[in-house]
């Protein structure tokens, strides 16, 4: 086990967002700048000749560079990362490395491509002076003023090791809201490969989803011909109450499905529920049922026109990205 000073550009949001996000990242790193080609290691020179010409730096400067980030390639699993000023300018961060070197922009930037994968559940915050393993840290920083730099000093190790088995001192801040921004950003573009996908691949995604949810799959493309149309018919039944009077201890939901493009306006879907409810519930003999929902989903989004009739209708709408959600967490 190996310990490594990281210095990180502490002004970057995506810099210290994605460490929220399990990945410790590195500036001078703009496309065509990795150190790996081909999981070789490339040769100064030749990243050298990468080098951003509106960079304007001299070729000793960018040597100097190479050298340092070098270092990034000898970071391994488990070793010790110790980030000072972060997660804030009084403090520091102790994490493990989860896996090495690798290369890719954010999205946001180009730039800090470079990054080590963390072990985000084993990170610990302190501030400098919290205790005594927190001072003597602090105070053998001023020796590694690089942005990367390997940590020979036996006493940092063995500190650094006992912070990660204390609670932290300090909390990062906003945890949860960095991580649903983020999500959310993703989100959209997850949610667009839903339109990709065949009719029958979607209908198939969502009765999984709510197979896996515990429903039972009564019935698949029922038609009344009247105009009535559900895509799938689904029962669960309540826990306790089945074992009281199974007859009426189960709730029936009626899916319609629609795979469209862009805004989805029409109202075939909730006259199809409409009507195939009416003919199975209101018009039959099955009285078994205590709860019937209607379920509209579609793989774009609706319209606020739609959304009022489906309102007034008791129809649940799920739109894509509300599906994506779901699928991303469920299945």
């Amino acid at each position: 086990m190996r310990c490594f000073l990281f210095r990180i550009n502490t002004e970057s949001e995506e810099v210290r967002n994605d460490i929220i996000l399990g990945k410790l990242r590195q500036g001078w790193g703009k496309s065509g700048m990795s150190l790996l080609k081909n999981e070789e290691i490339i040769s100064k020179e030749e990243w050298r000749n990468n080098f951003p010409e509106e960079w304007d730096c001299s070729d000793e400067y960018i040597n100097r560079k190479y050298d340092n980030l070098k270092i990034m390639l000898d970071i391994k699993k488990d070793d010790i990362i110790i980030i000072p000023k972060f997660p804030s300018w009084d403090s520091f961060s102790v994490v493990k490395a989860a896996r090495s070197y690798k290369f890719e922009i954010p999205k946001e930037v180009d730039d800090f491509g470079h990054y080590i994968e963390i072990d985000f559940d084993s990170l610990r915050s302190f501030k400098y002076a919290y205790d005594e393993l927190s001072t003597k840290i602090h105070s053998k920083l001023r020796a590694y003023q690089s942005p990367l730099n390997n940590v020979w000093n036996k006493e940092v190790l063995e500190c650094a090791q006992k912070l990660l088995e204390k609670d932290s001192s300090e909390e990062i801040q906003k945890i949860e809201n960095i991580i649903k921004l983020n999500f959310e950003k993703e989100l959209k573009d997850i949610a667009s490969s839903l339109q990709k996908v065949s009719a029958r691949d979607l209908e198939k995604v969502v009765e999984k989803l709510f197979l896996k949810r515990g429903y039972s799959l009564e019935s698949k493309n029922t038609f009344d011909k009247k105009g009535g149309d559900a895509d799938l018919i689904l029962t669960k039944c309540l826990p306790i109450l089945e074992e009281i009077d199974e007859s009426k201890s189960c709730d029936r939901i009626y899916i319609q499905i629609k795979h469209k493009d862009g805004l989805y306006s029409e109202t075939e879907g909730i006259d199809q529920l409409n009507k195939i409810v009416k003919t199975k519930e209101i018009d039959s003999e099955n009285t078994n049922f205590n709860n019937v929902y209607k379920v509209l989903v579609c793989s774009s989004t609706f319209s606020e026109e739609l959304k009022e009739i489906a309102a007034k209708e008791n129809i649940i709408l799920i739109d894509g990205i509300q599906l994506t959600r779901l699928i991303v967490k469920y299945l």
